[in-house]
């Protein structure tokens, strides 16, 4: 999983700066759905991890779970699983909606 997002991501963001540096706003936009689609499916894997217990959880005392993996593991920082958890959280209006004004939620 890490290595098809991060050459996912890296190619998205290739194509948004080709868009910006072209000034062509619908290649920008276009990636900026893509990743935000691929953010929320990834979201939707990671909370689907943690409640089949597939997905240890960092810091003290860790319960080893058979084939359990760490975000690191994953080659996922805290702030992108919390900001892809919270895409796939939202309903499909309120994402479509965060799509169409390619807004990124915010972590806290």
């Amino acid at each position: 999983m890490p290595d098809v997002f991060a050459e996912f991501e890296t190619a998205i963001s290739r194509d948004a700066d080709y868009g910006r540096m072209s000034e062509d706003s619908e290649l920008v936009d276009r990636a900026t759905d893509i990743r935000l689609r691929a953010e929320r499916r990834a979201g939707e894997l990671l909370a689907e991890k943690h409640e089949n217990h597939e997905r240890a959880r960092g810091g003290g005392h860790v319960r080893k779970v058979l084939q359990s993996a760490t975000l690191s593991d994953l080659d996922i920082t805290k702030t992108e699983s919390s900001r892809r958890q919270k895409l796939a959280a939202l309903d499909d209006g309120a994402f479509e909606k965060r799509v169409a004004t390619g807004a990124r939620p915010t972590v806290q």
